[in-house]
């Protein structure tokens, strides 16, 4: 997935995709973003913030055996 946020200053804009979509079917969507939900966001999440939620939300996987067939019982 790619995706940028701009603010265009006239009717025309010039899009630059990343290589690996050369050749492939994509779709390009264009919609106003409402100020007012995007400034909230960045003022009530920042990345150190978020970063400290995540880390207390790990866990060790290492050990961790998943059978299929015990997924699936019932």
């Amino acid at each position: 997935m790619y995706r940028q946020i701009i603010i265009p200053d006239s009717s025309s804009y010039l899009l630059e995709l990343p290589a690996s979509f050369i050749g492939r079917e994509i779709e390009i969507i264009a919609f106003e973003i409402d100020k007012a939900t995007t400034e909230e966001i960045h003022n009530k999440y920042n990345r150190q913030e978020l970063e400290k939620y995540f880390y207390k939300c790990r866990f060790d996987v290492k050990n961790l055996k998943l059978s299929r067939d015990e997924a699936n019982e019932r």
